[in-house]
């Protein structure tokens, strides 16, 4: 896999909202509040129109707490290539409408090992750890109080989803913490689109398309990146499980000069969630 598609595949995992664990995963240590409703989710992820990764997802909720999982694997043929993967947990609050993040805990796999961000909202100053340990400079983090206004990128996309259910349209701005960077997200709504049916996606019907950018803020950016790093893409949402935020049924992301999409294939509900599809 060429080097602008790897990096392209690291930002979704930025972007998206848990699979099958692979040999010697460690543990992210958030739950996905076992008991409750949930939804079960799988994408297909294209990169240049290579059907480059698998997506699954796991969203629940017990009414005050949200948890998101994602797990993010290479297959086909990029896989000869990479063992790129990724595996993203996240738990936030839930106050009315709005979002409060708790606990988010990035990994990525890469040359058989292992590496985890943690990033715990729930302290006085947010903290945040790494696995295995670094002794990282000041200038090389987030400073705390950016982080304790910030969003992780899951409750981000959850925030979003919440705004659109109670008002109708997506239209937030806001920081964006991923491990040692941050970025300033803006969101704003595209209006209703007719999906048309596609082999690639499941859902057809119409969703509200949600435009965003990403701009890097503050934290480890070399100084090309404070470019290359800049995102923006387009998510399309649509209320497909009763009592959850509306999911996202297609993506579009774009940067460094490369562009990928993200199409829901499946999608499952139980412990009390039910399916309904338009």
């Amino acid at each position: 896999m060429r080097a602008p598609a790897i990096r392209l595949l690291a930002a979704l995992a930025v972007v998206l909202t848990t699979g099958q664990g692979a040999q010697a995963q460690p543990s992210t240590g958030v739950t996905a509040l076992p008991g409750s409703p949930r939804m079960e989710s799988r994408y297909d992820i294209y990169v240049g129109g290579l059907h480059g990764a698998q997506a699954v997802a796991v969203n629940a909720t017990d009414g005050e707490r949200y948890f998101t999982g994602i797990d993010i694997e290479v297959v086909g043929l990029p896989r000869l290539f990479t063992d790129l993967r990724w595996r993203i947990h996240g738990l936030a609050q839930i106050d009315g409408t709005r979002v409060l993040p708790s606990r988010y805990v990035y990994q990525r796999h890469r040359r058989g090992e292992w590496r985890t961000t943690v990033t715990d909202f729930s302290t006085a100053p947010p903290s945040q750890s790494f696995d295995p340990p670094r002794d990282y400079r000041a200038d090389q983090l987030v400073p705390p109080d950016r982080i304790a206004r910030a969003y992780d990128p899951l409750a981000g996309v959850l925030q979003t989803a919440i705004l659109l259910g109670d008002s109708g349209e997506c239209v937030a701005e806001a920081e964006v913490v991923e491990g040692r960077k941050l970025f300033r997200a803006t969101v704003t709504d595209g209006g209703m689109e007719e999906l048309p049916r596609s082999r690639r996606s499941m859902f057809h019907g119409p969703a509200r398309r949600c435009d965003f950018t990403l701009v890097p803020e503050a934290g480890a950016f070399d100084a090309e990146e404070w470019e290359s790093e800049r995102g923006r893409g387009s998510v399309w949402l649509a209320r497909l499980v009763d009592g959850m935020p509306p999911v996202p049924v297609r993506m579009r992301f774009e940067r460094d000069g490369g562009s990928a999409y993200i199409h829901l294939q499946h999608l499952t509900a139980s412990n009390g969630a039910v399916v309904s599809l338009p």
